[in-house]
């Protein structure tokens, strides 16, 4: 008895001491990176999703804060707690600047050659006397174009603020600023607005108006945002690079790996049998289907709905906006009458042909999904050839 007690007492201690050799990560800025409480909003700041790139060696505290500037987060005594908890050989990730342009509010406003520069420097220092590691990032780009799609800087003189303190100081800087125009120009005006939170009523209840949001990120956005820090970290060689997480796939880091966009869809639900489809197992219900998936497009976006039971239909087309919903219990039956399927203009291997259209399919759309716990049975072997004798 007395050795099961000493070994399990032998593994608490190890399982302590893994935890407290782990590396800590503070994060103080703004409301670009701060996390937010409600998973239910769109809205994500980059510090909510750096930890999907750093592995079990590190743990991020984040202290960013909505609406704050470096002068209102000292003086609100925010920076105090940060010391507080600081230890050697941690480190501290530093971005403001989006309100400390604030002239008009003397709270937040600091001057970006004078004292934005001062208490960039006393982060710094006071970071380094604990014996812990600085790093200093330049203010992360709103999204701004001109007439020609060209992206407009809206920060002004802070960036340089930030790049001439970093070099003084002798402290490792990631560009933000920079690698978010480059994303940015890149994206171009339409696409980037995924980064953001452009959202039209009825997509979610914390946002019951429309939303044109071009400095806050959704989390598509903020892990982009995130990954490009992650970026920056191993490009200046810092200590913590060593802590970016791996991915599966061999000579690749998980901030390296393409980042998805998962579409949201409005909350407003299409019934296929309120535009005429019948689950009778017979009733061919192709423009049932289709009529509903237009309808919902059209009406900005929502769920086509095939309730439980068995649908006969030929081919369906997705639009944008479309999330084609199977509930429990539902068949979507494609029918195996070729007649059901007309010739169209389409490409087979990367060349132009002309073949049956085929069961499923969307030309030039957005936000498109298929979801459910339903099956879909293309009844390929009924007319599709394949290994069959003439």
């Amino acid at each position: 008895m007395k050795k099961i007690l000493v070994f399990a007492s032998l593994l608490v201690s190890l399982s302590f001491q893994t935890l407290d050799s782990r590396k800590q990560v503070f994060l103080i800025g703004d409301s670009t990176l701060a996390t937010k409480p409600n998973p239910q909003d769109p809205e994500r700041g980059w510090g909510q999703m750096l930890p999907e790139f750093l592995d079990e060696t590190v743990v991020v505290r984040n202290h960013a804060v909505n609406g704050r500037s470096t002068k209102s987060f000292i003086n609100e005594g925010r920076w105090k707690k940060v010391l507080d908890e600081l230890h050697a050989g941690d480190w501290v990730l530093i971005q403001f600047g989006h309100n400390d342009e604030k002239k008009e509010d003397s709270t937040r406003y600091a001057d970006p050659q004078t004292t934005y520069r001062e208490n960039l420097t006393r982060f710094i220092r006071e970071t380094k006397a604990k014996g812990a590691h600085p790093v200093l990032i330049t203010p992360v780009m709103r999204r701004r174009f001109d007439e020609k799609g060209t992206v407009q800087d809206t920060h002004g003189d802070y960036p340089a603020a930030v790049k001439a303190v970093a070099q003084q100081q002798n402290v490792p800087l990631v560009d933000l600023h920079q690698k978010s125009r480059q994303l940015l120009q890149t994206m171009g005006v339409e696409p980037s607005k995924r980064l953001f939170l452009w959202y039209t009523p009825g997509y979610f209840a914390s946002r019951p108006k429309e939303v044109k949001d071009d400095t806050h990120f959704s989390a598509y956005g903020a892990a982009h945002m995130a990954a490009l820090v992650a970026d920056g970290l191993r490009e200046e060689k810092t200590e913590l690079a060593k802590a970016l997480k791996k991915s599966p796939f061999q000579e690749k880091l998980a901030y390296e790996l393409p980042q998805i966009y998962q579409p949201v869809f409005r909350k407003d639900t299409f019934r296929i049998e309120n535009y005429g489809a019948k689950a009778d197992g017979q009733t061919l219900n192709s423009i049932a289907i289709n009529k509903a998936i237009t309808t919902c497009s059209e009406a900005g976006g929502g769920t086509v709905l095939i309730a439980s039971g068995l649908w006969l239909t030929g081919p369906i087309v997705l639009k944008n906006n479309v999330n084609l919903h199977l509930q429990r219990g539902a068949l979507l039956q494609f029918s195996d009458r070729k007649s059901d399927y007309p010739l169209v203009k389409t490409t087979w291997e990367g060349l132009d042909a002309i073949r049956c259209q085929a069961p499923i399919s969307a030309t030039d759309v957005h936000d498109i999904a298929i979801t459910g716990e339903g099956f879909i049975d293309g009844a390929g072997d009924g007319w599709r050839a394949v290994k069959k004798a003439s």
